[in-house]
Formats: C-alpha cells, sequence, structure tokens
C-alpha cells in the first residue's frame, strides 16, 4: 500500500487543486462579469437620475411661471368678490380661525380639534393667469379632508360665477 496508495494520494490531490485552479477562476470570471454588470447599473441609475433631476428642474421652473402668470380680473369675478368667496367659504367650515387673500392665493389657519394648536394651508387658483376653478392646495396638514373641502367649496363657487358670467 505504500507507493501505489502514494500515486493514488498524489494523483487525488493533484485533481482536487486542478479542479479549485478552475473554479477560483471561474468565480474570478463571475465576480468580474457581476462588477462590470454593477458599474452599467450604476451608470444607468446615474443616467436616470440625472434625467430625472432635469424633468423636476422642467417642473419647477414651469410652476413657478404658472404661479407668477399675472391674473387681471377680468374674467367675470373681481378681486373684492375673490375675497368674499373666501371670507364666506371660511364661514361654512367651523375650524377656520382666519382667510387672508393675496392675488388669487387663499391662506386658511385652522384650529386644531383639540384647539391647542393651529395649522394651515395654501391654495392656489392661479391657473395660468385664469381663474378657472382649478387649484392647487399644499398644506401643513394632509391627514385632514378639510383643506380639500375648503378649496373645493370655494372652487364650487368660482366656476359657477365665471360660467354664469359667460352665459351673459
Amino acid at each position: 500500500m505504500g507507493f501505489l496508495d502514494g500515486l493514488l494520494t498524489l494523483g487525488a490531490l493533484g485533481y482536487m487543486a486542478s479542479d479549485l485552479k478552475k473554479t477560483k477562476e471561474k468565480n474570478e470570471q463571475e465576480y468580474q462579469k457581476f462588477l462590470k454588470e454593477m458599474e452599467a447599473e450604476d451608470r444607468r441609475m446615474e443616467r436616470e437620475a440625472k434625467k430625472k433631476a432635469k424633468e423636476y428642474e422642467k417642473q419647477r421652473l414651469l410652476e413657478e411661471e404658472r404661479k407668477n402668470t399675472p391674473y387681471n380680473y377680468d374674467e367675470g369675478i373681481s378681486e373684492a368678490d375673490f375675497l368674499n368667496i373666501a371670507k364666506e367659504t371660511a364661514k361654512r367650515i367651523k375650524r377656520i380661525r382666519k382667510v387672508t387673500v393675496e392675488g388669487l392665493k387663499v391662506k386658511a389657519i385652522f384650529e386644531s380639534q383639540s384647539g391647542c394648536s393651529d395649522w394651515e394651508i395654501n391654495v392656489d387658483f392661479n391657473d395660468w393667469g385664469h381663474l378657472t376653478g382649478k387649484y392647487w392646495l399644499s398644506s401643513d396638514n394632509y391627514d385632514s379632508l378639510i383643506p380639500t373641502r375648503f378649496a373645493d367649496l370655494m372652487a364650487e363657487e368660482i366656476t359657477e360665477r365665471v360660467s354664469y358670467d359667460k352665459m351673459e
């Protein structure tokens, strides 16, 4: 058993070493392939992020342009009428403490349910220099349905008045 066993053991060890070398080379190739795929994915994600950043900036500029488009109060609702609509609508909602109007933007301050704090909403009715009833709403309390209700009530009144004026 001596020499033949040693030769067989040596052969088996040689085969295992060769097999390990092949496995190591295969793993290295797979790892390099994985790295290339990850680099390609990183480049794709970077391109996508740049694309989204451009789209966001374009939307931001467009939104800024919309907000800054002047309204001339020539569509049947005067500045005083708009202020009246905001105040009358606010009277219909109990928790509104204060309403202010600047141009076609309405700011309403609400009392919290507990009465211990306030929160506010901003409703922008400037639809590219037109008063159509369409609005953009921002709120400190997105859990509440009251801001949308307030904006919807104002929008209904605006839509009715603008539609009525167009019929005359």
